[in-house]
């Protein structure tokens, strides 16, 4: 669509609306609004002015409407009219020639009024209307990204000829979207019907491996199993405990009789013999009995470890028993792997 600028192009006779509209917003403090606003207000309109001059057309209708929200005068909504017009907004060009004609009343003269008349006409047949309903209810419906409101009740929006994008959506379910062609005085009846979404799937349940153990069953907490090879190594400990304590005893008990019978050897005769010989049989008493507790720990460490190692076995064990064993040479018993 070629776009113009009917009274506000460079020519004196279109330049008319711009110069009443800066008039108006140029009026008394106590006729419009105060003297900022009144500032603010035309420097929006002269701005909008040289957009539109310059063929920046949406930043034209910004600074236009900007204008008209701070100093809300009759005489710039034909300006705002206009420039829809020269961006294909229909809809929004009709909007703001209405509004001019009914807040202008008496003060748009009949030739101006003739006019914009009939620029409605010209931009009422380049309007559609769009039925738009959707399902379920609660849909939110939207035309070209803007909200119309909710389903069941049908949404009638104006569009301006051409290409437009309608859409649903709701929670829980699919958003739709469709594309429409309006064309001038033509109704579109859009249906919209939203599919709910699958539940999500549940995850697969873990995969348990289950390994082949070479018992019938593993071992239950405090069964006769569990307790005799924590018994055993109990023992076996002290057992290991008292072999250590006993040797330590053993061998230094040596080194004290060594130490005695040199001393001995020394003083042959008198007190000093005496004191010798009894640290002497005193040494070997202690030598007797490291070996004792050194013998006893020995014997409690191969016992408990035997008892630990015949348990009931745990899970991929296998138990150790006293079996004998007959050779060439003679026979024994030893610890072998077996039920």
């Amino acid at each position: 669509m070629t776009s113009r600028a009917p009274h506000l192009s460079t020519s004196r006779p279109r330049r008319l609306p711009l110069l009443a509209a800066l008039a108006v917003l140029a009026a008394p403090a106590a006729a419009l609004a105060q003297a900022d606003s009144k500032a603010a207000a035309r420097a929006h309109f002269e701005s909008g002015v040289a957009a539109f001059n310059d063929r920046r057309f949406a930043e034209a209708a910004e600074e236009f409407e900007a204008a008209y929200r701070i100093s809300p005068a009759f005489v710039v909504l034909y300006n705002i009219g206009q420039v829809n017009v020269a961006l294909g907004r229909s809809v929004e060009a009709v909007e703001a020639f209405q509004k001019y004609l009914e807040q202008g009343a008496r003060n748009v003269s009949p030739q101006r009024r003739r006019e914009v008349e009939a620029e409605l006409r010209k931009q009422e047949a380049r309007i559609g209307v769009l039925v738009v309903s959707a399902k379920p209810e609660g849909a939110e419906v939207r035309v070209d990204g803007k909200p119309l409101g909710k389903s069941p009740a049908p949404r009638v929006v104006r569009v301006s000829a051409g290409r437009h994008t309608v859409e649903a959506s709701l929670a829980g379910y699919t958003p739709q979207s469709r594309e429409v062609t309006a064309r001038g005085r033509e109704s579109i009846d859009v249906a919209l019907e939203l599919d709910r979404l699958a539940p999500a799937a549940a995850p697969p349940p873990p995969v348990v491996q289950v390994e082949q153990r070479t018992s019938s069953a593993p071992p239950v907490e405090g069964a006769p199993g569990g307790w005799r090879r924590t018994a055993g190594y109990v023992v076996g400990g002290v057992g290991v405990a008292a072999l250590a304590t006993g040797s330590i005893v053993a061998f230094l008990s040596v080194d004290r009789a060594s130490e005695a019978r040199r001393r001995a050897g020394e003083a042959k005769t008198g007190a000093a013999w005496d004191t010798a010989r009894d640290d002497l049989y005193s040494a070997r008493d202690r030598n007797r009995l490291g070996w004792a507790i050194a013998g006893a720990g020995g014997a409690l460490m191969l016992g408990g470890l035997i008892v630990a190692l015949t348990a009931e076995p745990g899970p991929e064990r296998t138990a150790l028993r006293l079996a004998p064993v007959v050779g060439p040479r003679g026979g024994a018993v030893m610890l072998v792997r077996g039920w």
